[in-house]
């Protein structure tokens, strides 16, 4: 904020450091905050893998060379407020969105962006509140779109990222300080839904509780909520059905929620009839097929179907839902410290395995040593008894 204020041009450009831009980058860009002047504007962010100077040199956005895994997608977050790739919703085809158009996203990405000084400035620009790093692209995106503006994405306009071969790694001061990030952007902008990231926060701890806030971290939150009412911001619930639909909501009955992953791949639901496993793992937690859950009740759940036991080929089948109508015939789910799915039926205790010769899943006898059987959710929910 300290370089905004200090500038003097009417256009902010916010660029990573480790950035690699194309020719005619930023013309796209600059021409549609002319027609969108309260809009905040990104383009598009190829990856490209981090080459060491010493053996090459080579420029991979304005050559062939890249291979951009994020086609067809556009930003959006997840309930740990984290960045994710969401695929091009079909309704934007539909309402005559065309390859080369502008196109809303929910999210900024982060490492690119160009806004109209003048509109940044009105809005408070990033939130002074967050430190180190961590969720500003994510506040800022929320803030625009809540607050009558809009967040585009410029697919003429083509900026690459380098990642870098030395990932940052968080100390737990660090971490600790992002975890405030998230929760402060959580309690000033998401309403009820901000139950999901805080039971996501509390599960991710490293002690079962929430970092402590102190008293100004308490009364900023609060000077925050009130900057939005100034503003007449729209509900998160709004942001949800008219910007993000594709974002799918736990229950908060749910204990583990989104992809059920081992390696690059995860399970899914195929034709409504059943579980698979495959290589459709993205970790966008989008599509009914690959979003499962595990609640309170011992339910193992997607798309409102339940799945149990077939004791006779061992196998997962759909089962209604509703265990009061069924008596003593559904068993229970558990996620086990061993991170393995057991299932606690009438006719025994079975875990999901994966057939590695048929890269497939069956049940079989449970054992605390078997990888075949160790799965990893994509999100975990901490509730408060």
């Amino acid at each position: 904020m300290n370089g905004a204020r200090k500038a003097r041009g009417d256009v902010l450009v916010f660029l990573d450091a480790h950035m690699e831009v194309g020719v005619a980058w930023l013309e796209p860009l600059l021409e549609r905050i002319v027609s969108q002047p309260q809009g905040v504007v990104q383009p598009d962010i190829l990856d490209i893998e981090y080459r060491h100077p010493k053996t090459s040199n080579h420029s991979v956005v304005n050559g062939e060379s890249y291979k951009k895994e994020q086609d067809n997608t556009r930003p959006g977050m997840s309930w740990e407020m984290s960045q994710n790739w969401f695929p091009f919703p079909p309704y934007l085809h539909q309402a005559g969105y065309r390859q080369t158009d502008a196109f809303p996203s929910p999210a900024l990405q982060g490492s690119a962006i160009v806004v109209r000084r003048s509109y940044f400035m009105s809005i408070r620009g990033f939130d002074e509140g967050l430190n180190i790093w961590g969720g500003e692209q994510l506040e800022l995106a929320l803030k625009v779109w809540m607050t009558g503006g809009r967040v585009e994405t410029v697919p003429c306009s083509i900026v690459g990222h380098v990642f870098k071969d030395n990932p940052n790694v968080k100390t737990d001061k660090e971490d600790i300080a992002v975890t405030k990030n998230v929760l402060r952007i959580a309690e000033i902008w998401m309403d009820e839904y901000a139950d999901f990231v805080i039971a996501n926060s509390r599960a991710n701890s490293h002690n079962g509780h929430l970092p402590t806030l102190t008293s100004q971290e308490v009364e900023s939150i609060h000077e925050g909520r009130h900057f939005r009412e100034r503003m007449g911001s729209k509900t998160f619930k709004w942001y949800l059905e008219h910007v993000f639909p594709e974002l799918k909501v736990p229950s908060r009955d749910d204990l583990l929620w989104g992809e059920v992953m081992k390696d690059d791949k995860c399970l899914l639901v195929v034709d409504d009839t059943f579980v698979a496993f495959d290589d459709v793992c993205e970790s966008y937690g989008i599509t009914f097929k690959t979003i499962f859950s595990l609640d309170k009740r011992g339910s193992l759940r997607n798309n409102g179907q339940c799945f149990g036991l077939d004791a006779q080929t061992m196998n997962l089948v759909m089962i209604p839902c509703c265990k009061e109508d069924m008596a003593e015939s559904v068993g229970e789910w558990e996620y086990t410290e061993h991170d393995q799915l057991m299932y606690r039926s009438p006719s025994g205790t079975y875990c999901l395995s994966l057939v590695t010769s048929k890269d497939a899943i069956h049940m079989e006898s449970c054992e605390s040593t078997n990888e075949q059987q160790s799965w990893s959710f994509q999100i975990r929910f901490e509730w408060e008894s």
